[in-house]
């Protein structure tokens, strides 16, 4: 019986010490930068994985990824338009998506 009140208890105080770990963690990633989602999945009857559901993500740091996207695009685009004949678009698209992607 002693036993048994123990691991109770115990139990008991592991659930509530990671529910506070959980809020913590929570906290903690919507301070971060980077853009990211915590995902779960979602399981069939068979156990089959089906989709996914976003648990949590650093909205904040998405949205600013996302305006920053559309900037980027509307440069490259106010770029092109600057361009008057094919060859000078196609170039500068090139060298404006290199730039982006950081790349040669």
């Amino acid at each position: 019986m002693r036993v048994a009140v123990n691991y109770i208890c115990e139990k008991t105080q592991l659930k509530k010490e990671l529910e506070s770990s959980k809020k913590n963690f929570y906290k903690s990633i919507n301070n971060f930068l980077d853009c990211f989602d915590i995902c779960k999945n979602v399981r069939d009857d068979s156990g089959k994985i089906i989709d996914f559901d976003i648990d949590s993500m650093n909205r904040v740091a998405c949205y600013q990824k996302q305006l920053e996207q559309q900037r980027l695009v509307m440069e490259i685009s106010q770029h092109v338009r600057e361009s008057l004949n094919l060859p000078e678009i196609l170039q500068t698209t090139v060298e404006e998506v290199r730039h982006l992607l950081q790349t040669d």
